[in-house]
């Protein structure tokens, strides 16, 4: 495997290990503004909602450009959404915010994948990737769980920035919010060295009922291939 495989594998790896610690510690400020119950299941319908409603359109997006240039920006928007929390914005507006950048994020990575490597070393290039996802997604749950613990200091934040916003909370989980900031930097800088691959593809409309069109059309083959239609059946399982 390439160099520039590995530094995007490690690039969804620290990205998905902090969307995951993310939703813990978002619960935990919900929890500690005494939110409504409701809000917490929101939660992860805020997060997810963008990867069903974009679903037609991320994918001739992260084709139009650079893909690296698409994760960097994925990544832009999920630094911005806990600087959001920091500042004391709704955990839903938040939380959603990075739902926006992982939904951008995830044909960008895929489709890198198919450009750096040869046909015969994709499924190879899946199992790391599926089996880095699903530590990360293990590791996230529990990297939350410690970022909401006693274990942290308690920082009241915001501190100078109170004065300027004087109708937003201060939070205890300052601490652990800064830990997921700094990760998701990590993982914007390295997208950052993420290389051109020099693939480009034809240009087509980007009008909505275009490419809604061509989503369902090409929706129609996968699960029509009898492949295709089985992994579609066992993901959606």
């Amino acid at each position: 495997m390439p160099a520039a495989f590995y530094l995007v594998l490690g690039v969804q790896f620290l990205s998905t290990l902090a969307d995951n610690a993310f939703l813990i510690v978002a619960i935990a400020r919900v929890m500690e503004l005494d939110g409504a119950p409701w809000l917490i299941p929101l939660l992860k319908i805020s997060f997810t909602l963008f990867y069903v409603l974009l679903a037609p359109f991320v994918g001739p997006l992260a084709d139009a450009m650079p893909k690296g240039r698409v994760m960097l920006l994925a990544n832009v928007l999920k630094v911005l959404a806990l600087g959001l929390l920091l500042l004391g914005c709704s955990p839903v507006l938040a939380i959603g915010l990075a739902g926006l950048g992982s939904a951008m994020y995830a044909p960008a990575k895929y489709g890198l994948i198919t450009e750096l490597l040869p046909a015969r070393a994709l499924v190879r290039a899946n199992g790391y990737f599926e089996s880095a996802t699903v530590c990360a997604v293990i590791l996230g749950t529990v990297l939350g769980g410690l970022l909401v613990s006693p274990w942290m200091p308690h920082w009241d934040l915001p501190l100078a920035v109170a004065a300027l916003l004087p109708t937003r909370e201060a939070t205890a989980l300052a601490a652990g919010m800064l830990v997921l900031l700094a990760m998701n930097s990590v993982a914007m800088l390295l997208s950052l060295a993420v290389l051109d691959s020099g693939a480009r593809y034809d240009a087509h409309s980007f009008h909505p009922r275009a490419l809604l069109q061509r989503f369902w059309r090409e929706n129609r083959q996968l699960w029509r291939d009898p492949l295709g239609g089985l992994s579609m059946s066992v993901t959606t399982m």
